[in-house]
This record gives C-alpha cells, sequence and structure tokens, in this order.
C-alpha cells in the first residue's frame, strides 16, 4: 500500500484539541508527502467505524483514530495487511495497536490539589460522558485528589454528561445556585 494518504478519525475537528492534532499531523505529513484525509465521529462508534472504513476504501495507508466505540476489532485485518494504526487520546479496545495517551488522570490530580493548596474545599467538577476514558480518567483524578488530602467527595458538587457548551453552561449555573455552592470549579473539558 502506498496512497500517500493517511486516514485521521477524530470525535469533532473543531474541538481544539482535535485542531491542534491535526495540524500537527499535517505538518509532518507534508513534509512526506502524505495527505491526511479528516472526519468527526461526533462520538458516534457507527460513525467511526464508517469513517474507517471509508478511508480504508481509498487505501490510505494508515490511520489515527480517537476512539469513540468500544470495539476495534474491525481493523485487525486491515493492520493485519500493513496498515499503520494509532489511537489517541484514548485506548483502543479487542486490537493490539500503538497508542499516545495524555495523563488525564495524573493532570486532573494535579489540577485539583493546587485547588486543595489554594485552600478551596468545595470544588466542582465539570466533565464530559463518562463512557468516554478521558473522562473517566479526569474524573478519577479529581476524587483521589479529593481523597488524599481528606476531603469528602460530594456528589451534589459533580456534573457529568457535558459535551456542549451549552450544557456546561447551565451545569455552571445550576452548581453555583446550590445551597452550598463551590469556591472553585475543575472543568475537565473545553
Amino acid at each position: 500500500r502506498s496512497s500517500a494518504s493517511v486516514g485521521l478519525v477524530f470525535d469533532d475537528v473543531a474541538n481544539p484539541f482535535h485542531a491542534s492534532l491535526l495540524r500537527g499531523v499535517e505538518t509532518v505529513a507534508r513534509t512526506r508527502g502524505v495527505l491526511p484525509l479528516v472526519g468527526s465521529s461526533d462520538e458516534d462508534a457507527a460513525r467511526e467505524r464508517e469513517l474507517a472504513e471509508a478511508f480504508l476504501s481509498r487505501r490510505v495507508d494508515g490511520l489515527i483514530v480517537v476512539p469513540a466505540g468500544s470495539d476495534h476489532s474491525y481493523l485487525r485485518a486491515e493492520r493485519d495487511a500493513g496498515v499503520a494504526l494509532v489511537f489517541v487520546d484514548r485506548p483502543p479496545s479487542f486490537i493490539d495497536a500503538d497508542c499516545v495517551l495524555s495523563d488525564n488522570l495524573g493532570g486532573a490530580f494535579a489540577a485539583t490539589a493546587h485547588l486543595i493548596a489554594h485552600g478551596h474545599r468545595r470544588i466542582a467538577f465539570l466533565g464530559d460522558h463518562e463512557r468516554i476514558f478521558t473522562a473517566a480518567e479526569r474524573l478519577r483524578g479529581y476524587r483521589d485528589a479529593l481523597a488524599d488530602h481528606g476531603i469528602p467527595f460530594d456528589p451534589a458538587l459533580v456534573r457529568m454528561e457535558l459535551h456542549d457548551s451549552r450544557a456546561a453552561s447551565e451545569a455552571v449555573a445550576d452548581v453555583l445556585a446550590g445551597p452550598t455552592p463551590p469556591t472553585a470549579i475543575f472543568s475537565a473539558q473545553n
């Protein structure tokens, strides 16, 4: 295979993280005469697979995938045929492939510990869908930091399932309107 192209399947190419990733891939690809093809899965497993298969049908030399689905075994035959696979931001399932991850747990722990070090004890947490690897890891880091500092976890301060700015704005208003509002908010996403 040598199509001089690579397919990128992201959650949302408008997401600043994915836009930066695309820009980096594009910069490196250009120096090698490779064309990146990109699509947004919109956090939909069926759309992720549809995009991956569309890119593969165009004989891309590799795929870079931010997984939305929970089963990537459909890519085994392509991997075995020599298509390079790299998963980013979230680990793949049911396939052995390269994966690049950020330390979401450690970052969330450090961010929460920083707020605690500055005197905050009632820290709200805003997160994405808990089924998403990064969101679950960030929530775990937040909870671990609270526990490490002897602060009880208060589920009333946590808002999950916030996948768009409207939902996040409503969650902020909601948590601040509570009887004992937080003194800080840790937003674990854009």
